[in-house]
């Protein structure tokens, strides 16, 4: 059975996390937050985001406290996930 897709509003703020699943690392040291840290900057700004508030949790997962400043939630998170997920854990 397929997910219910996620209802969208005009203006929302979202909780994000982020797991690497299985043994995989999402973050290997300090440095690999520090570039996460810049790429979440970046994606901000290009994708017209408000980050309220991050958790680095530990080594395999994080957390995001976004407002979507009236973006498309859907698109521009599958988006900046997935340059996350090729610059800090490739």
């Amino acid at each position: 059975m397929a997910r219910k897709a996620r209802e969208k509003n005009l203006f929302g703020t979202y909780l994000i996390k982020q797991y690497g699943g299985g043994c995989r690392q999402l973050f290997m040291d300090d440095t690999d937050r520090e570039k996460f840290i810049k790429i979440v900057t970046k994606a901000k700004a290009k994708f017209n985001f408000r980050l309220y508030a991050y958790c680095l949790e530990d080594a395999d997962s994080y957390e995001l406290i976004i407002y979507d400043n009236g973006s498309d939630i859907s698109k521009n998170h599958e988006k900046y996930q997935y340059i996350i997920w090729n610059v800090c854990c490739m």
